[in-house]
Formats: structure tokens, sequence, C-alpha cells
């Protein structure tokens, strides 16, 4: 029930993906006190403070140990040492994460002489942000994790590349389930008012105790390792979909419920029905309506799941990688809900833009780089995803959880509405 594409061209057309290193730095700022560090040339930091503050409307704090051509000849150690001591010495950082670019990864510096930091391997030639932030969370927690393990009812919740919104959203429903719980790492501090310091409900001590949780959750491919690795300390290691739509939430919310005890509070059932009320009244509006989704793995296939819970046909989706599991994900969803998808893999929004011209939709998803094909085919675009840097407020948007739905639904019709009745 589907028809897949591959497009096996090493260079492509605008890859919905960004380097390694911005999910390292999404992660690392997640973390109270903690500094991000790249080591490499200043254009490398740069990229990425620009497209994240572009996106979260924020100052991002990334160092950069600033290479250039005759600091590589002799190598960027001595460089790098030199930046971690700066750092120390004028901001008092709890913890340094230091990441490597393609210039440090060819001249081959050795990162063997960084003794006090978590070092993060992440060349731009190979991964997405995806693979940077699911290192980043792994590495950081074998930096930091305790071998002394005192066991409590409670767990860790690895919440992916994700908004502010999404983990407010997740704190929010677990407290409202008396669930003790620690956010690896905590994004809601990208979208607080400026202080001297960042803070985060993630501290390195927190972190430290997350061998004394009884389970990891996390999402996808996002937080994955991490999970694994926390397993060798007796952590229960449970990898779902991402929480978005009702079944995904009702199934992430339910195994919580199972492994800590936890009921599943009125208060949670009522922003559950709230929620289905809300689907409910743009029904006859999203019902058999066309939509093309692209971006991260599971985000897409969280939610194709949640465009047909709201009754709406996916008509083809779009990944910038080749992955075997997201095919028969896809192949699953499409014959569960009676559907042809056309499933693009390792392929680009070109692609996707000449296939929509013969077959037209009424919803595109995707980040803001949709823009082009929107504006050029008339089709509204549902933002979704990083970056949106063409949109103010969209970090404080939530498309996790029960808020997320309906909030994702209701914007929908409102989109689809707006397009045939102005």
């Amino acid at each position: 029930m589907i028809d897949v594409f591959c497009n096996n061209l090493p260079l492509k057309v605008n890859p919905p993906k960004m380097c390694q290193l911005t999910g390292v730095v999404l992660a690392t700022l997640g973390i109270n006190g903690a500094i991000p560090l790249i080591h490499g040339s200043q254009g490398c930091s740069n990229f990425v403070k620009h497209l994240m503050s572009k996106h979260f409307k924020e100052p991002m704090d990334i160092a950069t140990t600033a290479l250039n051509e005759k600091v590589i000849a002799a190598g960027g150690e001595k460089r790098l040492l030199n930046a971690i001591k700066n750092l120390r010495d004028r901001l008092d950082p709890e913890l340094i994460v230091v990441m490597t670019t393609c210039l440090t990864e060819t001249i081959g510096d050795n990162l063997g002489v960084v003794k006090d930091c978590v070092v993060v391997r992440t060349p731009s030639y190979s991964g997405t942000h995806v693979e940077g932030y699911d290192s980043a969370i792994k590495e950081i927690i074998k930096f930091l994790a305790d071998d002394c393990i005192e066991r409590k009812n409670s767990i860790n919740v690895i919440s992916g590349f994700v908004n502010p919104a999404d983990v407010r959203e997740l704190k929010k429903i677990l407290t409202l389930m008396g669930v003790e719980h620690t956010i690896l790492t905590d994004l809601t501090s990208l979208d607080m008012p400026i202080l001297k310091k960042r803070r985060s409900d993630t501290t390195v001590e927190k972190i430290r105790e997350s061998v004394n949780a009884i389970a990891t959750f996390s999402f996808g491919k996002e937080g994955k390792s991490g999970g694994e690795y926390l397993e060798k300390f007796g952590v229960n290691n449970l990898n779902l979909r991402f929480p978005i739509g009702i079944i995904n939430t009702d199934r992430f919310l339910l195994k919580v419920s199972e492994i800590t005890g936890a009921e599943i509070s009125d208060k949670v059932v009522e922003e559950r029905n709230y929620a289905l009320d809300g689907m409910v009244d743009v029904s006859h509006v999203l019902r058999g309506k066309k939509v093309a989704i692209f971006g991260d793995v599971d985000k897409v296939i969280a939610l194709s799941e949640f465009a047909f819970e709201v009754g709406m046909k996916v008509k083809a989706v779009l990944i910038p990688v080749k992955c075997e599991r997201f095919v028969n994900e896809m192949e699953y969803i499409a014959v569960k809900n009676n559907s042809k998808i056309a499933v693009f893999e390792n392929s680009d929004l070109y692609t996707l833009h000449k296939f929509l011209r013969d077959n037209p939709v009424d919803v595109l998803i995707g980040d803001y780089r949709g823009r082009y094909i929107a504006e050029k085919e008339k089709i509204p675009l549902l933002r979704v995803g990083f970056p949106v840097c063409d949109r103010f407020g969209y970090h404080r948007k939530p498309i996790f959880c029960y808020a997320g739905a309906l909030r994702m639904a209701e914007e929908m019709a409102n989109l689809i509405v707006g397009k045939y009745y102005g």
C-alpha cells in the first residue's frame, strides 16, 4: 500500500535536516549551567547560533575554539584546552560539552587531552541533528552517571529534539499524575525571560541520579542510546512513539501508569476529553482532506498517525535519510488505514515539490522551508519541526500530548478554511 522512492544522489536540494552540532547544542542548553563548546572554525558555531536564535528568538550561549589556518597547522589541542580554561575562569559552568567538527575530525585532533568535559564526536559529513542529540544525551549520562544506586519510584524522560512547549506539556501531564520525573534535558529554559544565567530543572546532580529511576522513556531514535546506556544500571528502557495525537499520548501515559503505579488523574482525563471535543468540532473540515508530511523520521511517523486520527488522508511523506524502519512503519500505517502513501526516503524538498505538482494536497506539514512549495502550489503549511524561522511564538506551541493534538487540529482546520473561504 506504499510506493517507495529513494534518492541516491550525493547532492540534494534543501534536505530537511541539520548537522549533528545542532542536536548536541540543543541537548546541552537544556542542562542548568552547561555550556556547549564547538571545537572548529568560527563559522561552524555561527551557523548553529544563527539558526537556533532565529528559531527560539533567544540569544544562544555557544562557545567556540575559533580555529584558523595557523592553528590547524600545529593541531588544535592547545587552543581547545585554552578555551576550556577561559570558560571555567570567566563563567564557572557546571558542565562543558565539547563537540567536534569536520575540520577537527579530519585533521585528527587528540581529544584524549580533555579530561573534565563531555566530548561528543559530531562531524557534519555524517549523521543529522537527530543523531547529534541522541549521541549527546548518551555521552552526558555516561560522563555523569553515579555508580551508587538508590532505586526510587521515578522516571527519566528523554524528550527528543523538540520545543520548550512540548517539554512543558510533558512536565505538566506527569505532574498531574503525581509522577516524579527528570527530563533529559529540560528545554523550557529556552523560552524563559533573559536572566544572568539560564536556569533549567535538569541539573548535573539530577543527571547523576538518573541511574536511580525505575525506567527511562524515550521516543524513536531521539534519546534511544541514552535509555540503552541506563539499562546497564538496571533502569528499564522504554522506547515509544512520540506522544503526538490522542492514541500515542494514551500509549505513553498508560505505560507510565503501569510502570510507576500512578493513576491517570481526573485532570488528565479532562484534558483528553477537552482535546477530543475540539477535534470533533473541526472534523467536518478535516475529514477526507489530503496531506503531505516531511521532517525527522519519528516525528513524521507520529504525525502520519495523527493525520489519520483526525480523518485526513496521508498522500506523501518524506525524510532526509535512508531508513528501512521508516518504510516498514509507513507500510503498517498505510495498511491499517486502507490507504496508499508515496514514501520518499533520502530525499529533498525539490523531489516532494515535483510529486505535489501532479498530486496536489490540501495541507503540507513540515518546517518553514516548506513555504516555497506552499507559496508556489497554493498549499497551506502547518509549521511543525525545526527550524521555524519565519514565525514568532512557534516554539511556545506544543505538538505533544492532548494540548498539542488539539492545537494542531484547530490550526489545520483554520488553514483550510482560510484557503477556501478567505
